[in-house]
């Protein structure tokens, strides 16, 4: 209840954590002709990762249960060739990540041939096992935002991006609206949890406003196919009419309900959320 209400009705100041030992972890950078072939893989990763949360690894031991999987499209690997400028030129590429208890991954081949079958580059693949070797796909994965930014002050008007993630069964749906956009963008992100990140760049007001609709366009888009509007970042202030929409009035009643309970002066958060009536 606490985690996820955005400060409007506790302040938490003390948590307990349970700490893990840190496992090895191994990085792979694949590129992809085609959004096909790469949804494809993706597909089969997912696919992956939930049999090995049901515990079918234990009967698979080499069952392939990745980490992170990380999509770029093809403008943002324009952005990480200026820092890997050995990249190939793609339509998109994926970042996966596995992790080990040991020093050997049992599960690295079968996830190369996994993407291997779904059509990958593999002659332009790039495996990292080792510290410095991650820190360079990071670097890569870092020139994105960093790209980003300095395309907003290059341009003098602010990104609009989006936070939203959808079901498995509406990705590429939510995909193909993306792509309709009439603007210069990047979309990359967490595509393993169906949250991708698309970053519009307006040059002029015009563009901005016309982002700015879109944006609202593509929350509507993403709350019909059964989604969120807020994946990671919270709803904040900004977004409260998005939320609205998401949940319905009712429960907007029952948060302010119960946020008069728990904050009845409406000090915490003022604004976030939703506003007092």
């Amino acid at each position: 209840l606490m985690i996820g209400q955005e400060g409007t009705l506790c302040v938490i100041t003390k948590a307990w954590l349970k700490v893990v030992p840190l496992p090895n972890v191994l990085g792979l950078l694949v590129f992809f002709p085609t959004i096909k072939t790469c949804l494809q893989a993706v597909d089969r990763l997912k696919q992956g990762a939930i049999r090995h949360r049901k515990g079918i690894e234990r009967a698979e031991p080499n069952a392939i249960s990745p980490r992170c999987i990380e999509f770029f499209d093809r403008n943002s690997i324009a952005f990480m060739k200026e820092k890997m400028p050995e990249l190939p030129d793609c339509e998109c590429g994926l970042m996966i990540e596995l992790e080990s208890e040991t020093e050997t991954f049992s599960n690295l081949d079968a996830c190369l041939e996994l993407i291997e079958d779904c059509g990958a580059l593999m002659d332009d693949a790039i495996l990292a096992d080792s510290d410095p070797g991650r820190e360079r796909l990071y670097r890569a994965r870092h020139a994105i935002p960093a790209g980003v930014n300095e395309r907003v002050t290059a341009n003098g008007m602010p990104k609009v991006g989006t936070d939203f993630a959808v079901p498995d069964d509406r990705l590429q749906w939510m995909m193909d609206a993306y792509a309709e956009v009439d603007l210069p963008y990047v979309m990359f992100g967490h595509i393993g949890d169906n949250h991708l990140h698309l970053n519009m760049l307006p040059r002029n007001k015009s563009e901005l406003q016309y982002a700015k609709e879109m944006y609202d366009e593509l929350a509507r888009i993403a709350v019909e196919y059964g989604g969120t509007v807020s994946a990671e970042h919270g709803i904040g202030k900004i977004k409260k009419h998005l939320l609205a929409d998401m949940v319905g009035p009712e429960t907007i009643r029952q948060f302010r309900a119960l946020k008069q309970q728990l904050d009845p002066n409406w000090i915490l958060g003022r604004g976030t959320l939703f506003d007092r009536v």
